[in-house]
C-alpha cells in the first residue's frame, strides 16, 4: 500500500476552502460590506446587485474612508482595525471585526476598491483577480469606499453550482437587508436590482441606530395599529413597536429582535412575548414584533 502524503495548502487553497464558511451565498458578501460602510460612519449606503448578486454586487458608502497605506493590506488575512488584543472582544461594537471577510471574498471573485479617506486629497484604487492583486493606484473618488464584487465562485464550480436563481439570491439579500432598514433608521439606503432603484429610504431627521422607526416600519411591513414599546432600567434599554394582536398572522416571518443594532433570532424571548399575548391571540397564531 502507497503511504499518504502530507501536502501543506498554499494559502490560496485555504481562502478558497475557508470562503465556504464565511461566504455562503451573494447574501453573505452584502452583509460583509454593509457591515464595513456602518462601522465606517456612513449616512448614505448605496447597494447594486445584478442578477441576484452573482454577477455583480457593488456597495458604496460616505463613510471616513480607508488611508492610502492601508489600501493593499485592507483584503489580507485577518487584518483588521477593530481590535488588537482579546480582551477587546469585551467592549466591541463595531459589525463586522475579525478581518477574514474580505480576503475570502477576492479568493472566489474578482473585486475592485477604490476609497477616499477623509483627510487625503486623492482617492485609491486596488483590483483583485486570478492573477493576484493589483499594485494601488491613484483614482477619482469622493469620501468614502465602493467595493466592486464580480463573477462570485466563478474559480469554484463546485460551490457555483449550489447557488440558486436569479430570483432566489435576490430574496436573500433583500431579507438581509430589510434587517439594515429598521435598525439604522440614521442611513440612506438605497438599493438597486438590475439597474433600477427598488428601495430609496429617506434619512429619519433626528434619528439614531438602534432607535426603531415608525417611519421605516410603515414603509417596508405596512401599518398595522402599532403600540410603542419602551424601557430604560436595570442596565438595558428596550425600543421597538408590536402590532395590535387584531393583526395577528400564521407565521412569525414579520417579527425583528435586534441585539446591539444586530439581528438576532432567539426562541426565548419570543415565547415570552407570545405567552404574554396567548390570551388576546388564537391558538397558534402570531403578533407583529420589531
Amino acid at each position: 500500500m502507497q503511504k499518504p502524503k502530507l501536502n501543506k495548502l498554499s494559502p490560496e487553497i485555504i481562502n478558497q476552502i475557508a470562503a465556504g464558511e464565511v461566504i455562503e451565498r451573494p447574501a453573505s458578501i452584502v452583509k460583509e460590506l454593509v457591515d464595513n460602510s456602518i462601522d465606517a460612519q456612513s449616512t448614505k449606503i448605496e447597494i447594486k446587485v445584478k442578477n441576484g448578486g452573482i454577477d455583480l454586487i457593488e456597495v458604496s458608502d460616505n463613510g471616513i474612508g480607508i488611508p492610502k497605506e492601508n489600501i493593499s493590506s485592507a483584503f489580507d488575512s485577518h487584518t483588521t482595525s477593530k481590535i488588537e488584543k482579546i480582551e477587546d472582544l469585551n467592549t466591541l461594537l463595531s459589525l463586522g471585526f475579525r478581518g477574514e471577510a474580505l480576503s475570502t471574498i477576492t479568493s472566489v471573485s474578482r473585486v475592485k476598491l477604490v476609497s477616499k479617506f477623509q483627510s487625503e486629497d486623492l482617492g485609491n484604487e486596488i483590483n483583485y483577480n486570478e492573477n493576484g492583486k493589483s499594485l494601488v493606484k491613484s483614482a477619482a473618488k469622493e469620501q468614502g469606499t465602493t467595493v466592486n464584487v464580480e463573477n462570485i465562485f466563478y474559480n469554484i464550480p463546485a460551490r457555483f453550482k449550489y447557488l440558486k436563481t436569479a430570483q432566489t439570491e435576490y430574496r436573500k439579500i433583500y431579507e438581509l437587508l430589510l434587517n439594515y432598514f429598521l435598525i439604522f433608521p440614521n442611513i440612506h439606503f438605497i438599493l438597486y436590482k438590475d439597474g433600477k432603484i427598488v428601495v430609496d429610504t429617506s434619512l429619519v431627521p433626528n434619528s439614531k441606530a438602534g432607535e426603531i422607526s415608525e417611519e421605516r416600519v410603515t414603509k417596508f411591513l405596512g401599518s398595522h395599529n402599532f403600540l410603542k414599546l419602551f424601557s430604560d432600567g436595570a442596565g438595558i434599554k428596550i425600543n421597538g413597536y408590536i402590532a395590535h394582536p387584531s393583526t395577528h398572522k400564521s407565521k412569525s416571518s414579520n417579527s425583528y429582535i435586534f441585539l446591539n443594532n444586530r439581528p438576532i433570532t432567539d426562541r426565548g424571548i419570543m415565547r415570552a412575548i407570545y405567552e404574554g399575548y396567548s390570551r388576546y391571540l388564537p391558538y397558534g397564531e402570531k403578533i407583529l414584533l420589531i
